[in-house]
């Protein structure tokens, strides 16, 4: 079992400094993770799409026509980021996202996609 795969386990349980290292981990590198989903529209992966969700969802709020790019970039990381976070139940639907996530803020590369 990798690392990842233990604090997704335990967040599931219910563990909640589990699932602050598990953002702690994550949200460094979803900035880039965004802008890539963002700039491939017609990527079908699960990421790819809940990524697309969360930027349409996030352009409706009321001062999103004033954001600069990067802080709209950052609004919707943090979104992606809950809602990663708030899913690790219905693993392994995003375990390889999640930790292809992880592993790219770490490293910037990918290690499947």
């Amino acid at each position: 079992m990798n690392p990842f795969d233990n604090l997704m386990e335990r967040s599931r349980q219910g563990d909640w400094s589990a699932a602050a290292e598990l953002r702690q981990r994550l949200r460094p590198g979803l900035p880039r993770v965004v802008q890539r989903a963002l700039a491939q529209p017609h990527a079908r992966t699960p990421l790819n799409r809940l990524v697309r969700e969360a930027a349409a969802e996030a352009s409706t709020e009321p001062d999103a026509n004033r954001l600069a790019p990067r802080d709209f970039v950052e609004r919707v990381a943090d979104r992606v980021c809950d809602l990663l976070l708030r899913d690790t139940g219905r693993a392994p639907t995003w375990c390889p996202q999640v930790q292809d996530t992880a592993l790219f803020a770490s490293t910037g590369s990918f290690s499947g996609w």
